[in-house]
């Protein structure tokens, strides 16, 4: 996977624009359109898995315990930034057994 890096991470190249365009292209707000986003917390890559699903209610599942979702994201509000807070967010969650 090509990346590009930013405040420590590795994100996937092309992977605000898919979910930015991903969403676009799905009727805004009203898609059913998103993407799932990972990281791995041992090389500090993210990725992400276009999606479509009502409700978003499909995901997706790693055996690999490095591997930890996210969360889903779509449209232009998603910034890196976000993300990243997102990826502490669960990183926290996980060391405290939530």
């Amino acid at each position: 996977m090509e990346t590009t890096a930013y405040k420590g991470y590795h994100f996937e190249k092309g992977l605000m624009a898919q979910i930015r365009d991903f969403y676009d292209s799905g009727g805004g707000r009203h898609s059913t359109r998103y993407t799932e986003v990972f990281l791995d917390t041992g090389t500090r890559e993210i990725w992400g898995l276009e999606k479509v699903s009502i409700g978003q209610n499909s995901w997706s599942y790693y055996q690999d315990p490095a591997i930890l979702r996210i969360g889903n994201f779509a449209g232009p509000g998603a910034t890196r930034d976000g993300i990243i807070a997102a990826a502490q967010r669960a990183q926290r969650e996980r060391r405290e057994g939530r």
